[in-house]
């Protein structure tokens, strides 16, 4: 936060006034943190910034998100145990490390068993837990400010008709535009 010019400040501080309604009903959002990432996202050109970030505040609120939070991973048990995925430490600039092994996940399994609601609260709760818990605290050890993840995603038995799989790609569409559109 430190190293903002005075002019990407005022940007910072327009989205703010600009959303202050929206901010009231999500004030987990109304830190210079979070609304710098949608500024930095698009550059601080504030016509794209607040499309962005208006995008994601109508997202939200069509998510009941203090539901999703309220969920216990105890709903996500049969989703965790087909899903090849693990946090392993932080990578050489202090960002958390992902690793995704795509080739030993049961995405068929995944998408068969699990409904899609279901699904998409445990990738929202995943993504939150990273912007709430994971980068602030890998910003204090670090000495700076972390705002990404390193992901790996080992395609090591990768099956290709897995890939072409019709519930893979939509599986793969859904976690595509919700980390870039809303994180």
């Amino acid at each position: 936060l430190d190293t903002l010019t005075p002019e990407q400040d005022a940007k910072v501080a327009q989205l703010r006034c600009r959303f202050a309604a929206e901010l009231t009903r999500y004030p987990e959002l109304n830190t210079k943190w979070h609304l710098l990432r949608f500024c930095r996202a698009r550059q601080f050109d504030m016509k794209k910034v607040e499309l962005m970030f208006d995008k994601f505040i109508k997202w939200r609120d069509t998510k009941d998100m203090a539901r999703i939070a309220s969920r216990d991973f105890g709903d996500y048990a049969n989703l965790i145990a087909c899903h090849e995925t693990g946090r392993y430490g932080v990578d050489k600039f202090g960002r958390p490390a992902i690793i995704e092994r795509v080739g030993l996940s049961k995405t068929k399994e995944i998408m068969n068993s699990n409904d899609t609601n279901t699904i998409e609260d445990y990738f929202i709760q995943m993504y939150e837990r990273n912007l709430f818990i994971e980068f602030p605290l890998a910003s204090v050890a670090a000495g700076k400010r972390i705002e990404h993840t390193f992901l790996i995603i080992d395609l090591k038995s990768v099956n290709v008709g897995k890939i072409f799989d019709s519930k893979f790609k939509d599986f793969l569409k859904f976690v595509a535009v919700m980390s870039q559109d809303y994180y």
